[in-house]
């Protein structure tokens, strides 16, 4: 049997209004104009052929439903985030892929590449230039113009 669910794109405007009690608040929140959160929220109470706020002239409530809703909404968006994250996680390769100008990295990021080093220590590096030969520690033996040419790639 398929699924029975609102139209996606409405739940985060929901949830943000719902957790901030203002659309305003909502459209700040997601980089959007109140009047998209106010259409959104329309929208959804539309489908679900239920008022889930209350309008004043300067605020909106929850109704009973829309307090019951926005927990289980909520709830639903904070599992996809999580999975979203374990997700992401799993394939994330720990390798900072860098693309820029010869000067740029010659001249600004070349210098300032031993600061991210410290915390962050270079194992390997892949480039497309023959002039990056990685060592055993990474790139330190790798002269300045040729490290700036082998940090620009593709």
């Amino acid at each position: 049997m398929a699924r029975r669910l609102p139209p996606l794109t409405t739940l985060p405007a929901f949830d943000a209004a719902a957790r901030h009690l203002s659309f305003t608040k909502a459209a700040a929140e997601l980089n959007v104009t109140h009047g998209a959160i106010s259409r959104a929220v329309r929208h959804l109470e539309d489908g679900l052929g239920v008022r889930l706020f209350d309008r004043g002239t300067r605020s909106v409530e929850l109704t009973a439903e829309g307090l019951a809703y926005a927990a289980e909404v909520g709830a639903a968006l904070d599992r996809i985030s999580v999975a979203t994250m374990a997700t992401a996680a799993s394939r994330s390769s720990g390798v900072l892929n860098v693309s820029t100008s010869d000067g740029f990295a010659g001249r600004w990021l070349v210098p300032r590449l031993h600061r991210f080093h410290r915390p962050t220590p270079i194992s390997t590096c892949a480039s497309q230039r023959p002039e990056c030969s990685p060592t055993s520690s990474g790139m330190e033996s790798t002269s300045r113009s040729a490290m700036a040419k082998a940090i620009t790639t593709t």
